[in-house]
């Protein structure tokens, strides 16, 4: 018969298939003082398979005779033992605090052997979940959750709601939280029911959040760091590539093997002269540049210190010359 479960170790909460549960039961016939009776074991083993950890609990009902005259248990256990892990109380997360997970358990602890002082300490347990979480602090539990009912989400006020107006719960929240009143053989396991609820629904829920958050701020945070440093032994920083050339700079470093003797000349005569050399304060004289000095072609302007050439054309005679 499968049923809703939730592990007391891993906190797995699921549909218990059939194969992960097994049931033996012994029936008291004997004469004793309370009459008959009837005990049921459960065994059941986490189906998670990376806990798989047994649970054990053994329950007493009451025999009664039906209808038909045929003994049948109670709708109902007389008592409870809980033997596989010894309290019923989950494992609740570290980030819960230490005064929360202390009153559960021992409010867990003592159901059995007294209901009314398990659901004091549930009833004490609920307060210090609400003061912690919501930072409130007021007389009596029922003022400190309407004082915080603004801010919590509707589905889980009206699972708060729905506990307040089981039985003498919310008669009892209008009281001091220390005082151990009479209270119903259900009110300890409904509150601790709540005090799950609410620690999944704010403890857990903003922890997850949390952890989601700064998983994408790890990712931006990867995306602006700087580059890391080199190893021992790698260079500093990988080398500029180099710009294409332009055929500008072509024609300067070298002339094409197809130029004419002219293109060559131009070439070498537009040559980028050297840097000037660099002169030393310390040295009488300058370095001398070792580049040649400038010729000047042979189609400059004519010297005029020159003497000028003799004429080819025959001299030209006057009449008077020739008498």
């Amino acid at each position: 018969m499968a049923g809703e479960w939730q592990c007391q170790y891993c906190n797995l909460r699921c549909e218990l298939p059939e194969d992960a549960v097994q049931r033996s039961g012994a029936t008291l016939l004997m004469e004793n003082a309370a009459g008959p009776r009837v005990f049921f074991l459960t065994l059941t083993v986490c189906p998670n398979r990376n806990c798989r950890q047994l649970h054990a609990a053994l329950a007493m009902y009451e025999l009664k005779k039906d209808e038909r005259g045929t003994l049948a248990p109670g709708p109902s256990p007389l008592k409870r033992w809980q033997l596989i892990p010894s309290t019923s109380a989950r494992q609740l997360p570290d980030f819960v605090p230490e005064a929360v997970k202390k009153e559960y358990e021992q409010a867990t602890g003592i159901k059995e052997i007294s209901p009314d002082a398990a659901a004091t300490m549930a009833r004490r347990c609920l307060q210090n979940i609400v003061r912690d979480f919501w930072n409130v602090r007021e007389k009596f539990l029922s003022e400190e959750l309407d004082a915080v009912k603004e801010k919590i989400d509707p589905d889980t006020w009206r699972a708060i709601e729905s506990v307040r107006q089981t039985g003498h719960i919310g008669r009892h929240m209008e009281k001091a939280i220390n005082l151990v009143v009479d209270t119903e053989p259900d009110e300890p396991d409904v509150l601790l029911g709540l005090i799950e609820y609410l620690i999944d629904e704010w403890y857990v829920a903003r922890r997850q959040r949390q952890e989601r958050l700064n998983k994408f701020k790890g990712l931006r945070g990867q995306e602006n760091a700087a580059p890391a440093p080199p190893a021992e032994g790698e260079p500093l920083s990988a080398p500029e590539p180099e710009e294409p050339a332009s055929p500008a700079d072509t024609l300067q470093r070298r002339p094409p093997a197809s130029l004419p003797a002219s293109s060559t000349r131009y070439f070498a005569a537009s040559k980028p002269s050297p840097e000037p050399p660099v002169v030393s304060p310390k040295a009488s004289t300058p370095i001398p540049s070792p580049l040649p000095p400038v010729i000047p072609l042979r189609h400059s302007a004519p010297n005029p210190a020159a003497p000028p050439l003799p004429s080819r054309r025959p001299p030209r005679f006057k009449d008077k010359d020739i008498e």
